[in-house]
């Protein structure tokens, strides 16, 4: 059979070879990467084979059919998922980034564990006390901590474990009474000469900034308080690739239905996520920002969550 095809998601060239024989035959399409770009996949023959059989498939590919009787269908290395369309339901969904699965980004989480924040009324910290310990892989975005310690700190800080850097994009502490606290960036030299990562950019209120210490093993970035404070909560973000929805950008959702994409409307959001009503459920979907930026992926949406081909 000839399947038509017109897009095919993959992060690197390789060969495509599927056991399902329905499935396997010439295929015409293009492959997505991970920049967003579109490029042919047999731009010079218009069609390219795939044979029945079993090789490998490299990260996630979907076949999307130009032909709405067949099924989109998304393969990964131990799943196929088909998608028909056509469903009646919708529902809300809370989007909070356009792209994401790259090992740069594991790596960024991984680095984290075993950072400690710490509090100290002398500027060397060799009296610290440690305010929470990060024991397992944070979440991508605001990780919230309570702290049960009673006493009070002029200074505090974000200390990475070695060989990480201290990389973190943001760090907050509250006080008893729930408030922000405020003081003077202290910290070890950045990684660069210049500004742009160094510890002022833990404590400047953006998620896409963040802070790289020169050194690996022993940097760290922390606040001077006018006056001792006791810590009540901390939030802290980790470094990461600049792809969460954020605000003053213009994005639009994009529904993969009956052959075609269809928007779901424009929003500009002024806080860190996308809440879309009455979206038909049980399709491919596909968040862009038309603001800036190139990497954006396709997902489909499970149990409340983004889930990334």
């Amino acid at each position: 059979m000839h399947l038509p095809i017109c897009r095919l998601w993959n992060m690197e060239p390789c060969s495509y070879w599927t056991n399902d024989s329905e499935v396997a035959g010439s295929c015409r399409g293009s492959m997505w990467p991970c920049s967003g770009h579109w490029g042919s996949l047999a731009e010079s023959t218009g069609w390219c084979r795939i044979p029945t059989g079993s090789v490998r498939i490299c990260g996630h590919l979907w076949w999307i059919p130009t032909d709405e009787s067949f099924p989109t269908c998304g393969i990964t290395d131990h799943e196929v998922k088909s998608i028909r369309g056509g469903n009646e339901s919708v529902q809300k969904m809370h989007l909070v980034k356009k792209y994401t699965g790259t090992a740069m980004d594991r790596l960024l989480l991984d680095l984290m564990v075993q950072g400690v924040f710490e509090g100290a009324n002398t500027p060397d910290f060799r009296d610290a006390v440690v305010l929470h310990r990060i024991t397992e892989v944070p979440l991508p975005d605001s990780n919230w901590v309570r702290v049960n310690c009673p006493s009070e700190f002029r200074y505090l800080r974000y200390r990475g474990p070695k060989g990480s850097n201290s990389c973190i994009a943001e760090a907050m502490f509250f006080d008893a009474d729930g408030k922000l606290i405020r003081g003077a960036c202290i910290g070890t030299p950045s990684a660069e000469n210049g500004n742009t990562w160094d510890c002022t950019k833990v404590y400047d209120g953006s998620k896409h900034t963040y802070f790289a210490a020169q050194d690996a093993d022993t940097s760290w970035a922390g606040l001077q308080l006018a006056i001792p404070v006791r810590v009540s909560r901390i939030c802290y973000i980790p470094r990461n690739d600049d792809n969460f929805v954020k605000p003053g950008d213009l994005y639009e959702l994009l529904v993969w239905d009956r052959g075609q994409w269809y928007t779901m409307g424009r929003q500009v959001p002024d806080t860190y996520g996308l809440d879309y009503e009455g979206v038909p459920a049980g399709h491919l979907y596909w968040l862009r920002d038309l603001t800036e930026g190139v990497e954006e992926r396709i997902f489909t949406y499970e149990q409340g969550k983004q889930v990334w081909w």
